[in-house]
């Protein structure tokens, strides 16, 4: 495209100011999207706000190593949750201590050879939602399964359930193949 504009349209002067006014417009727009990240300035709804699944994960680790401190158990820990995104969250907010699984899409986790490795830990399960199907399809794969609490997750004052987990202690994986949710 800068080809053609050089050879074609970089000599007709409204040509230029388009471009010109375009390339300031961009640089604008992209200092405000990273100023946004930083400290929130755009005045969006929390719900319509792409930046706020960017916040609230360093408290959620530490809500998680609160967790595992108050419970803990010889074999050690693994953590479990929904969709890749949330399971990469955990992982990197408690220090990449623990392996993180998304029972919901096994098949990513072939790098593990299985999960035998995985026998007799204790897990925390971060749930979206949580119900009796829910539970019973987690029920097996652990000796004794426990609610903890749940963690909302607000964004600029607004509650925000899509970002809100039920946490669980599943007690002594049993090495069977996670379920899907």
């Amino acid at each position: 495209m800068w080809i053609v504009y050089r050879r074609h349209f970089q000599n007709i002067p409204r040509h230029r100011r388009f471009v010109q006014i375009a390339i300031g417009l961009a640089l604008i727009v992209n200092l405000l999207v990273y100023v946004h990240l930083v400290k929130p300035v755009v005045p969006l709804p929390g719900a319509m706000d792409t930046t706020r699944q960017l916040y609230g994960w360093r408290e959620l680790g530490e809500k998680i190593e609160s967790q595992i401190e108050q419970h803990p158990w010889k074999a050690g820990y693994f953590l479990v949750g929904e969709g890749p995104p949330t399971v990469a969250e955990l992982v990197f907010y408690t220090n990449h201590r623990y392996t993180g699984l998304d029972f919901s899409r096994p098949a990513q986790y072939t790098f593990l050879r299985g999960v035998d490795q995985l026998k007799g830990k204790n897990a925390i399960i971060l749930l979206l939602d949580l119900n009796d199907a829910t539970l019973e399809k987690v029920k097996p794969h652990f000796e004794e399964v426990t609610v903890l609490g749940k963690n909302r997750h607000y964004y600029r004052g607004e509650l925000l359930d899509r970002l809100s987990f039920y946490i669980l202690l599943g007690k002594a994986f049993r090495g069977n193949w996670p379920p899907t949710l």
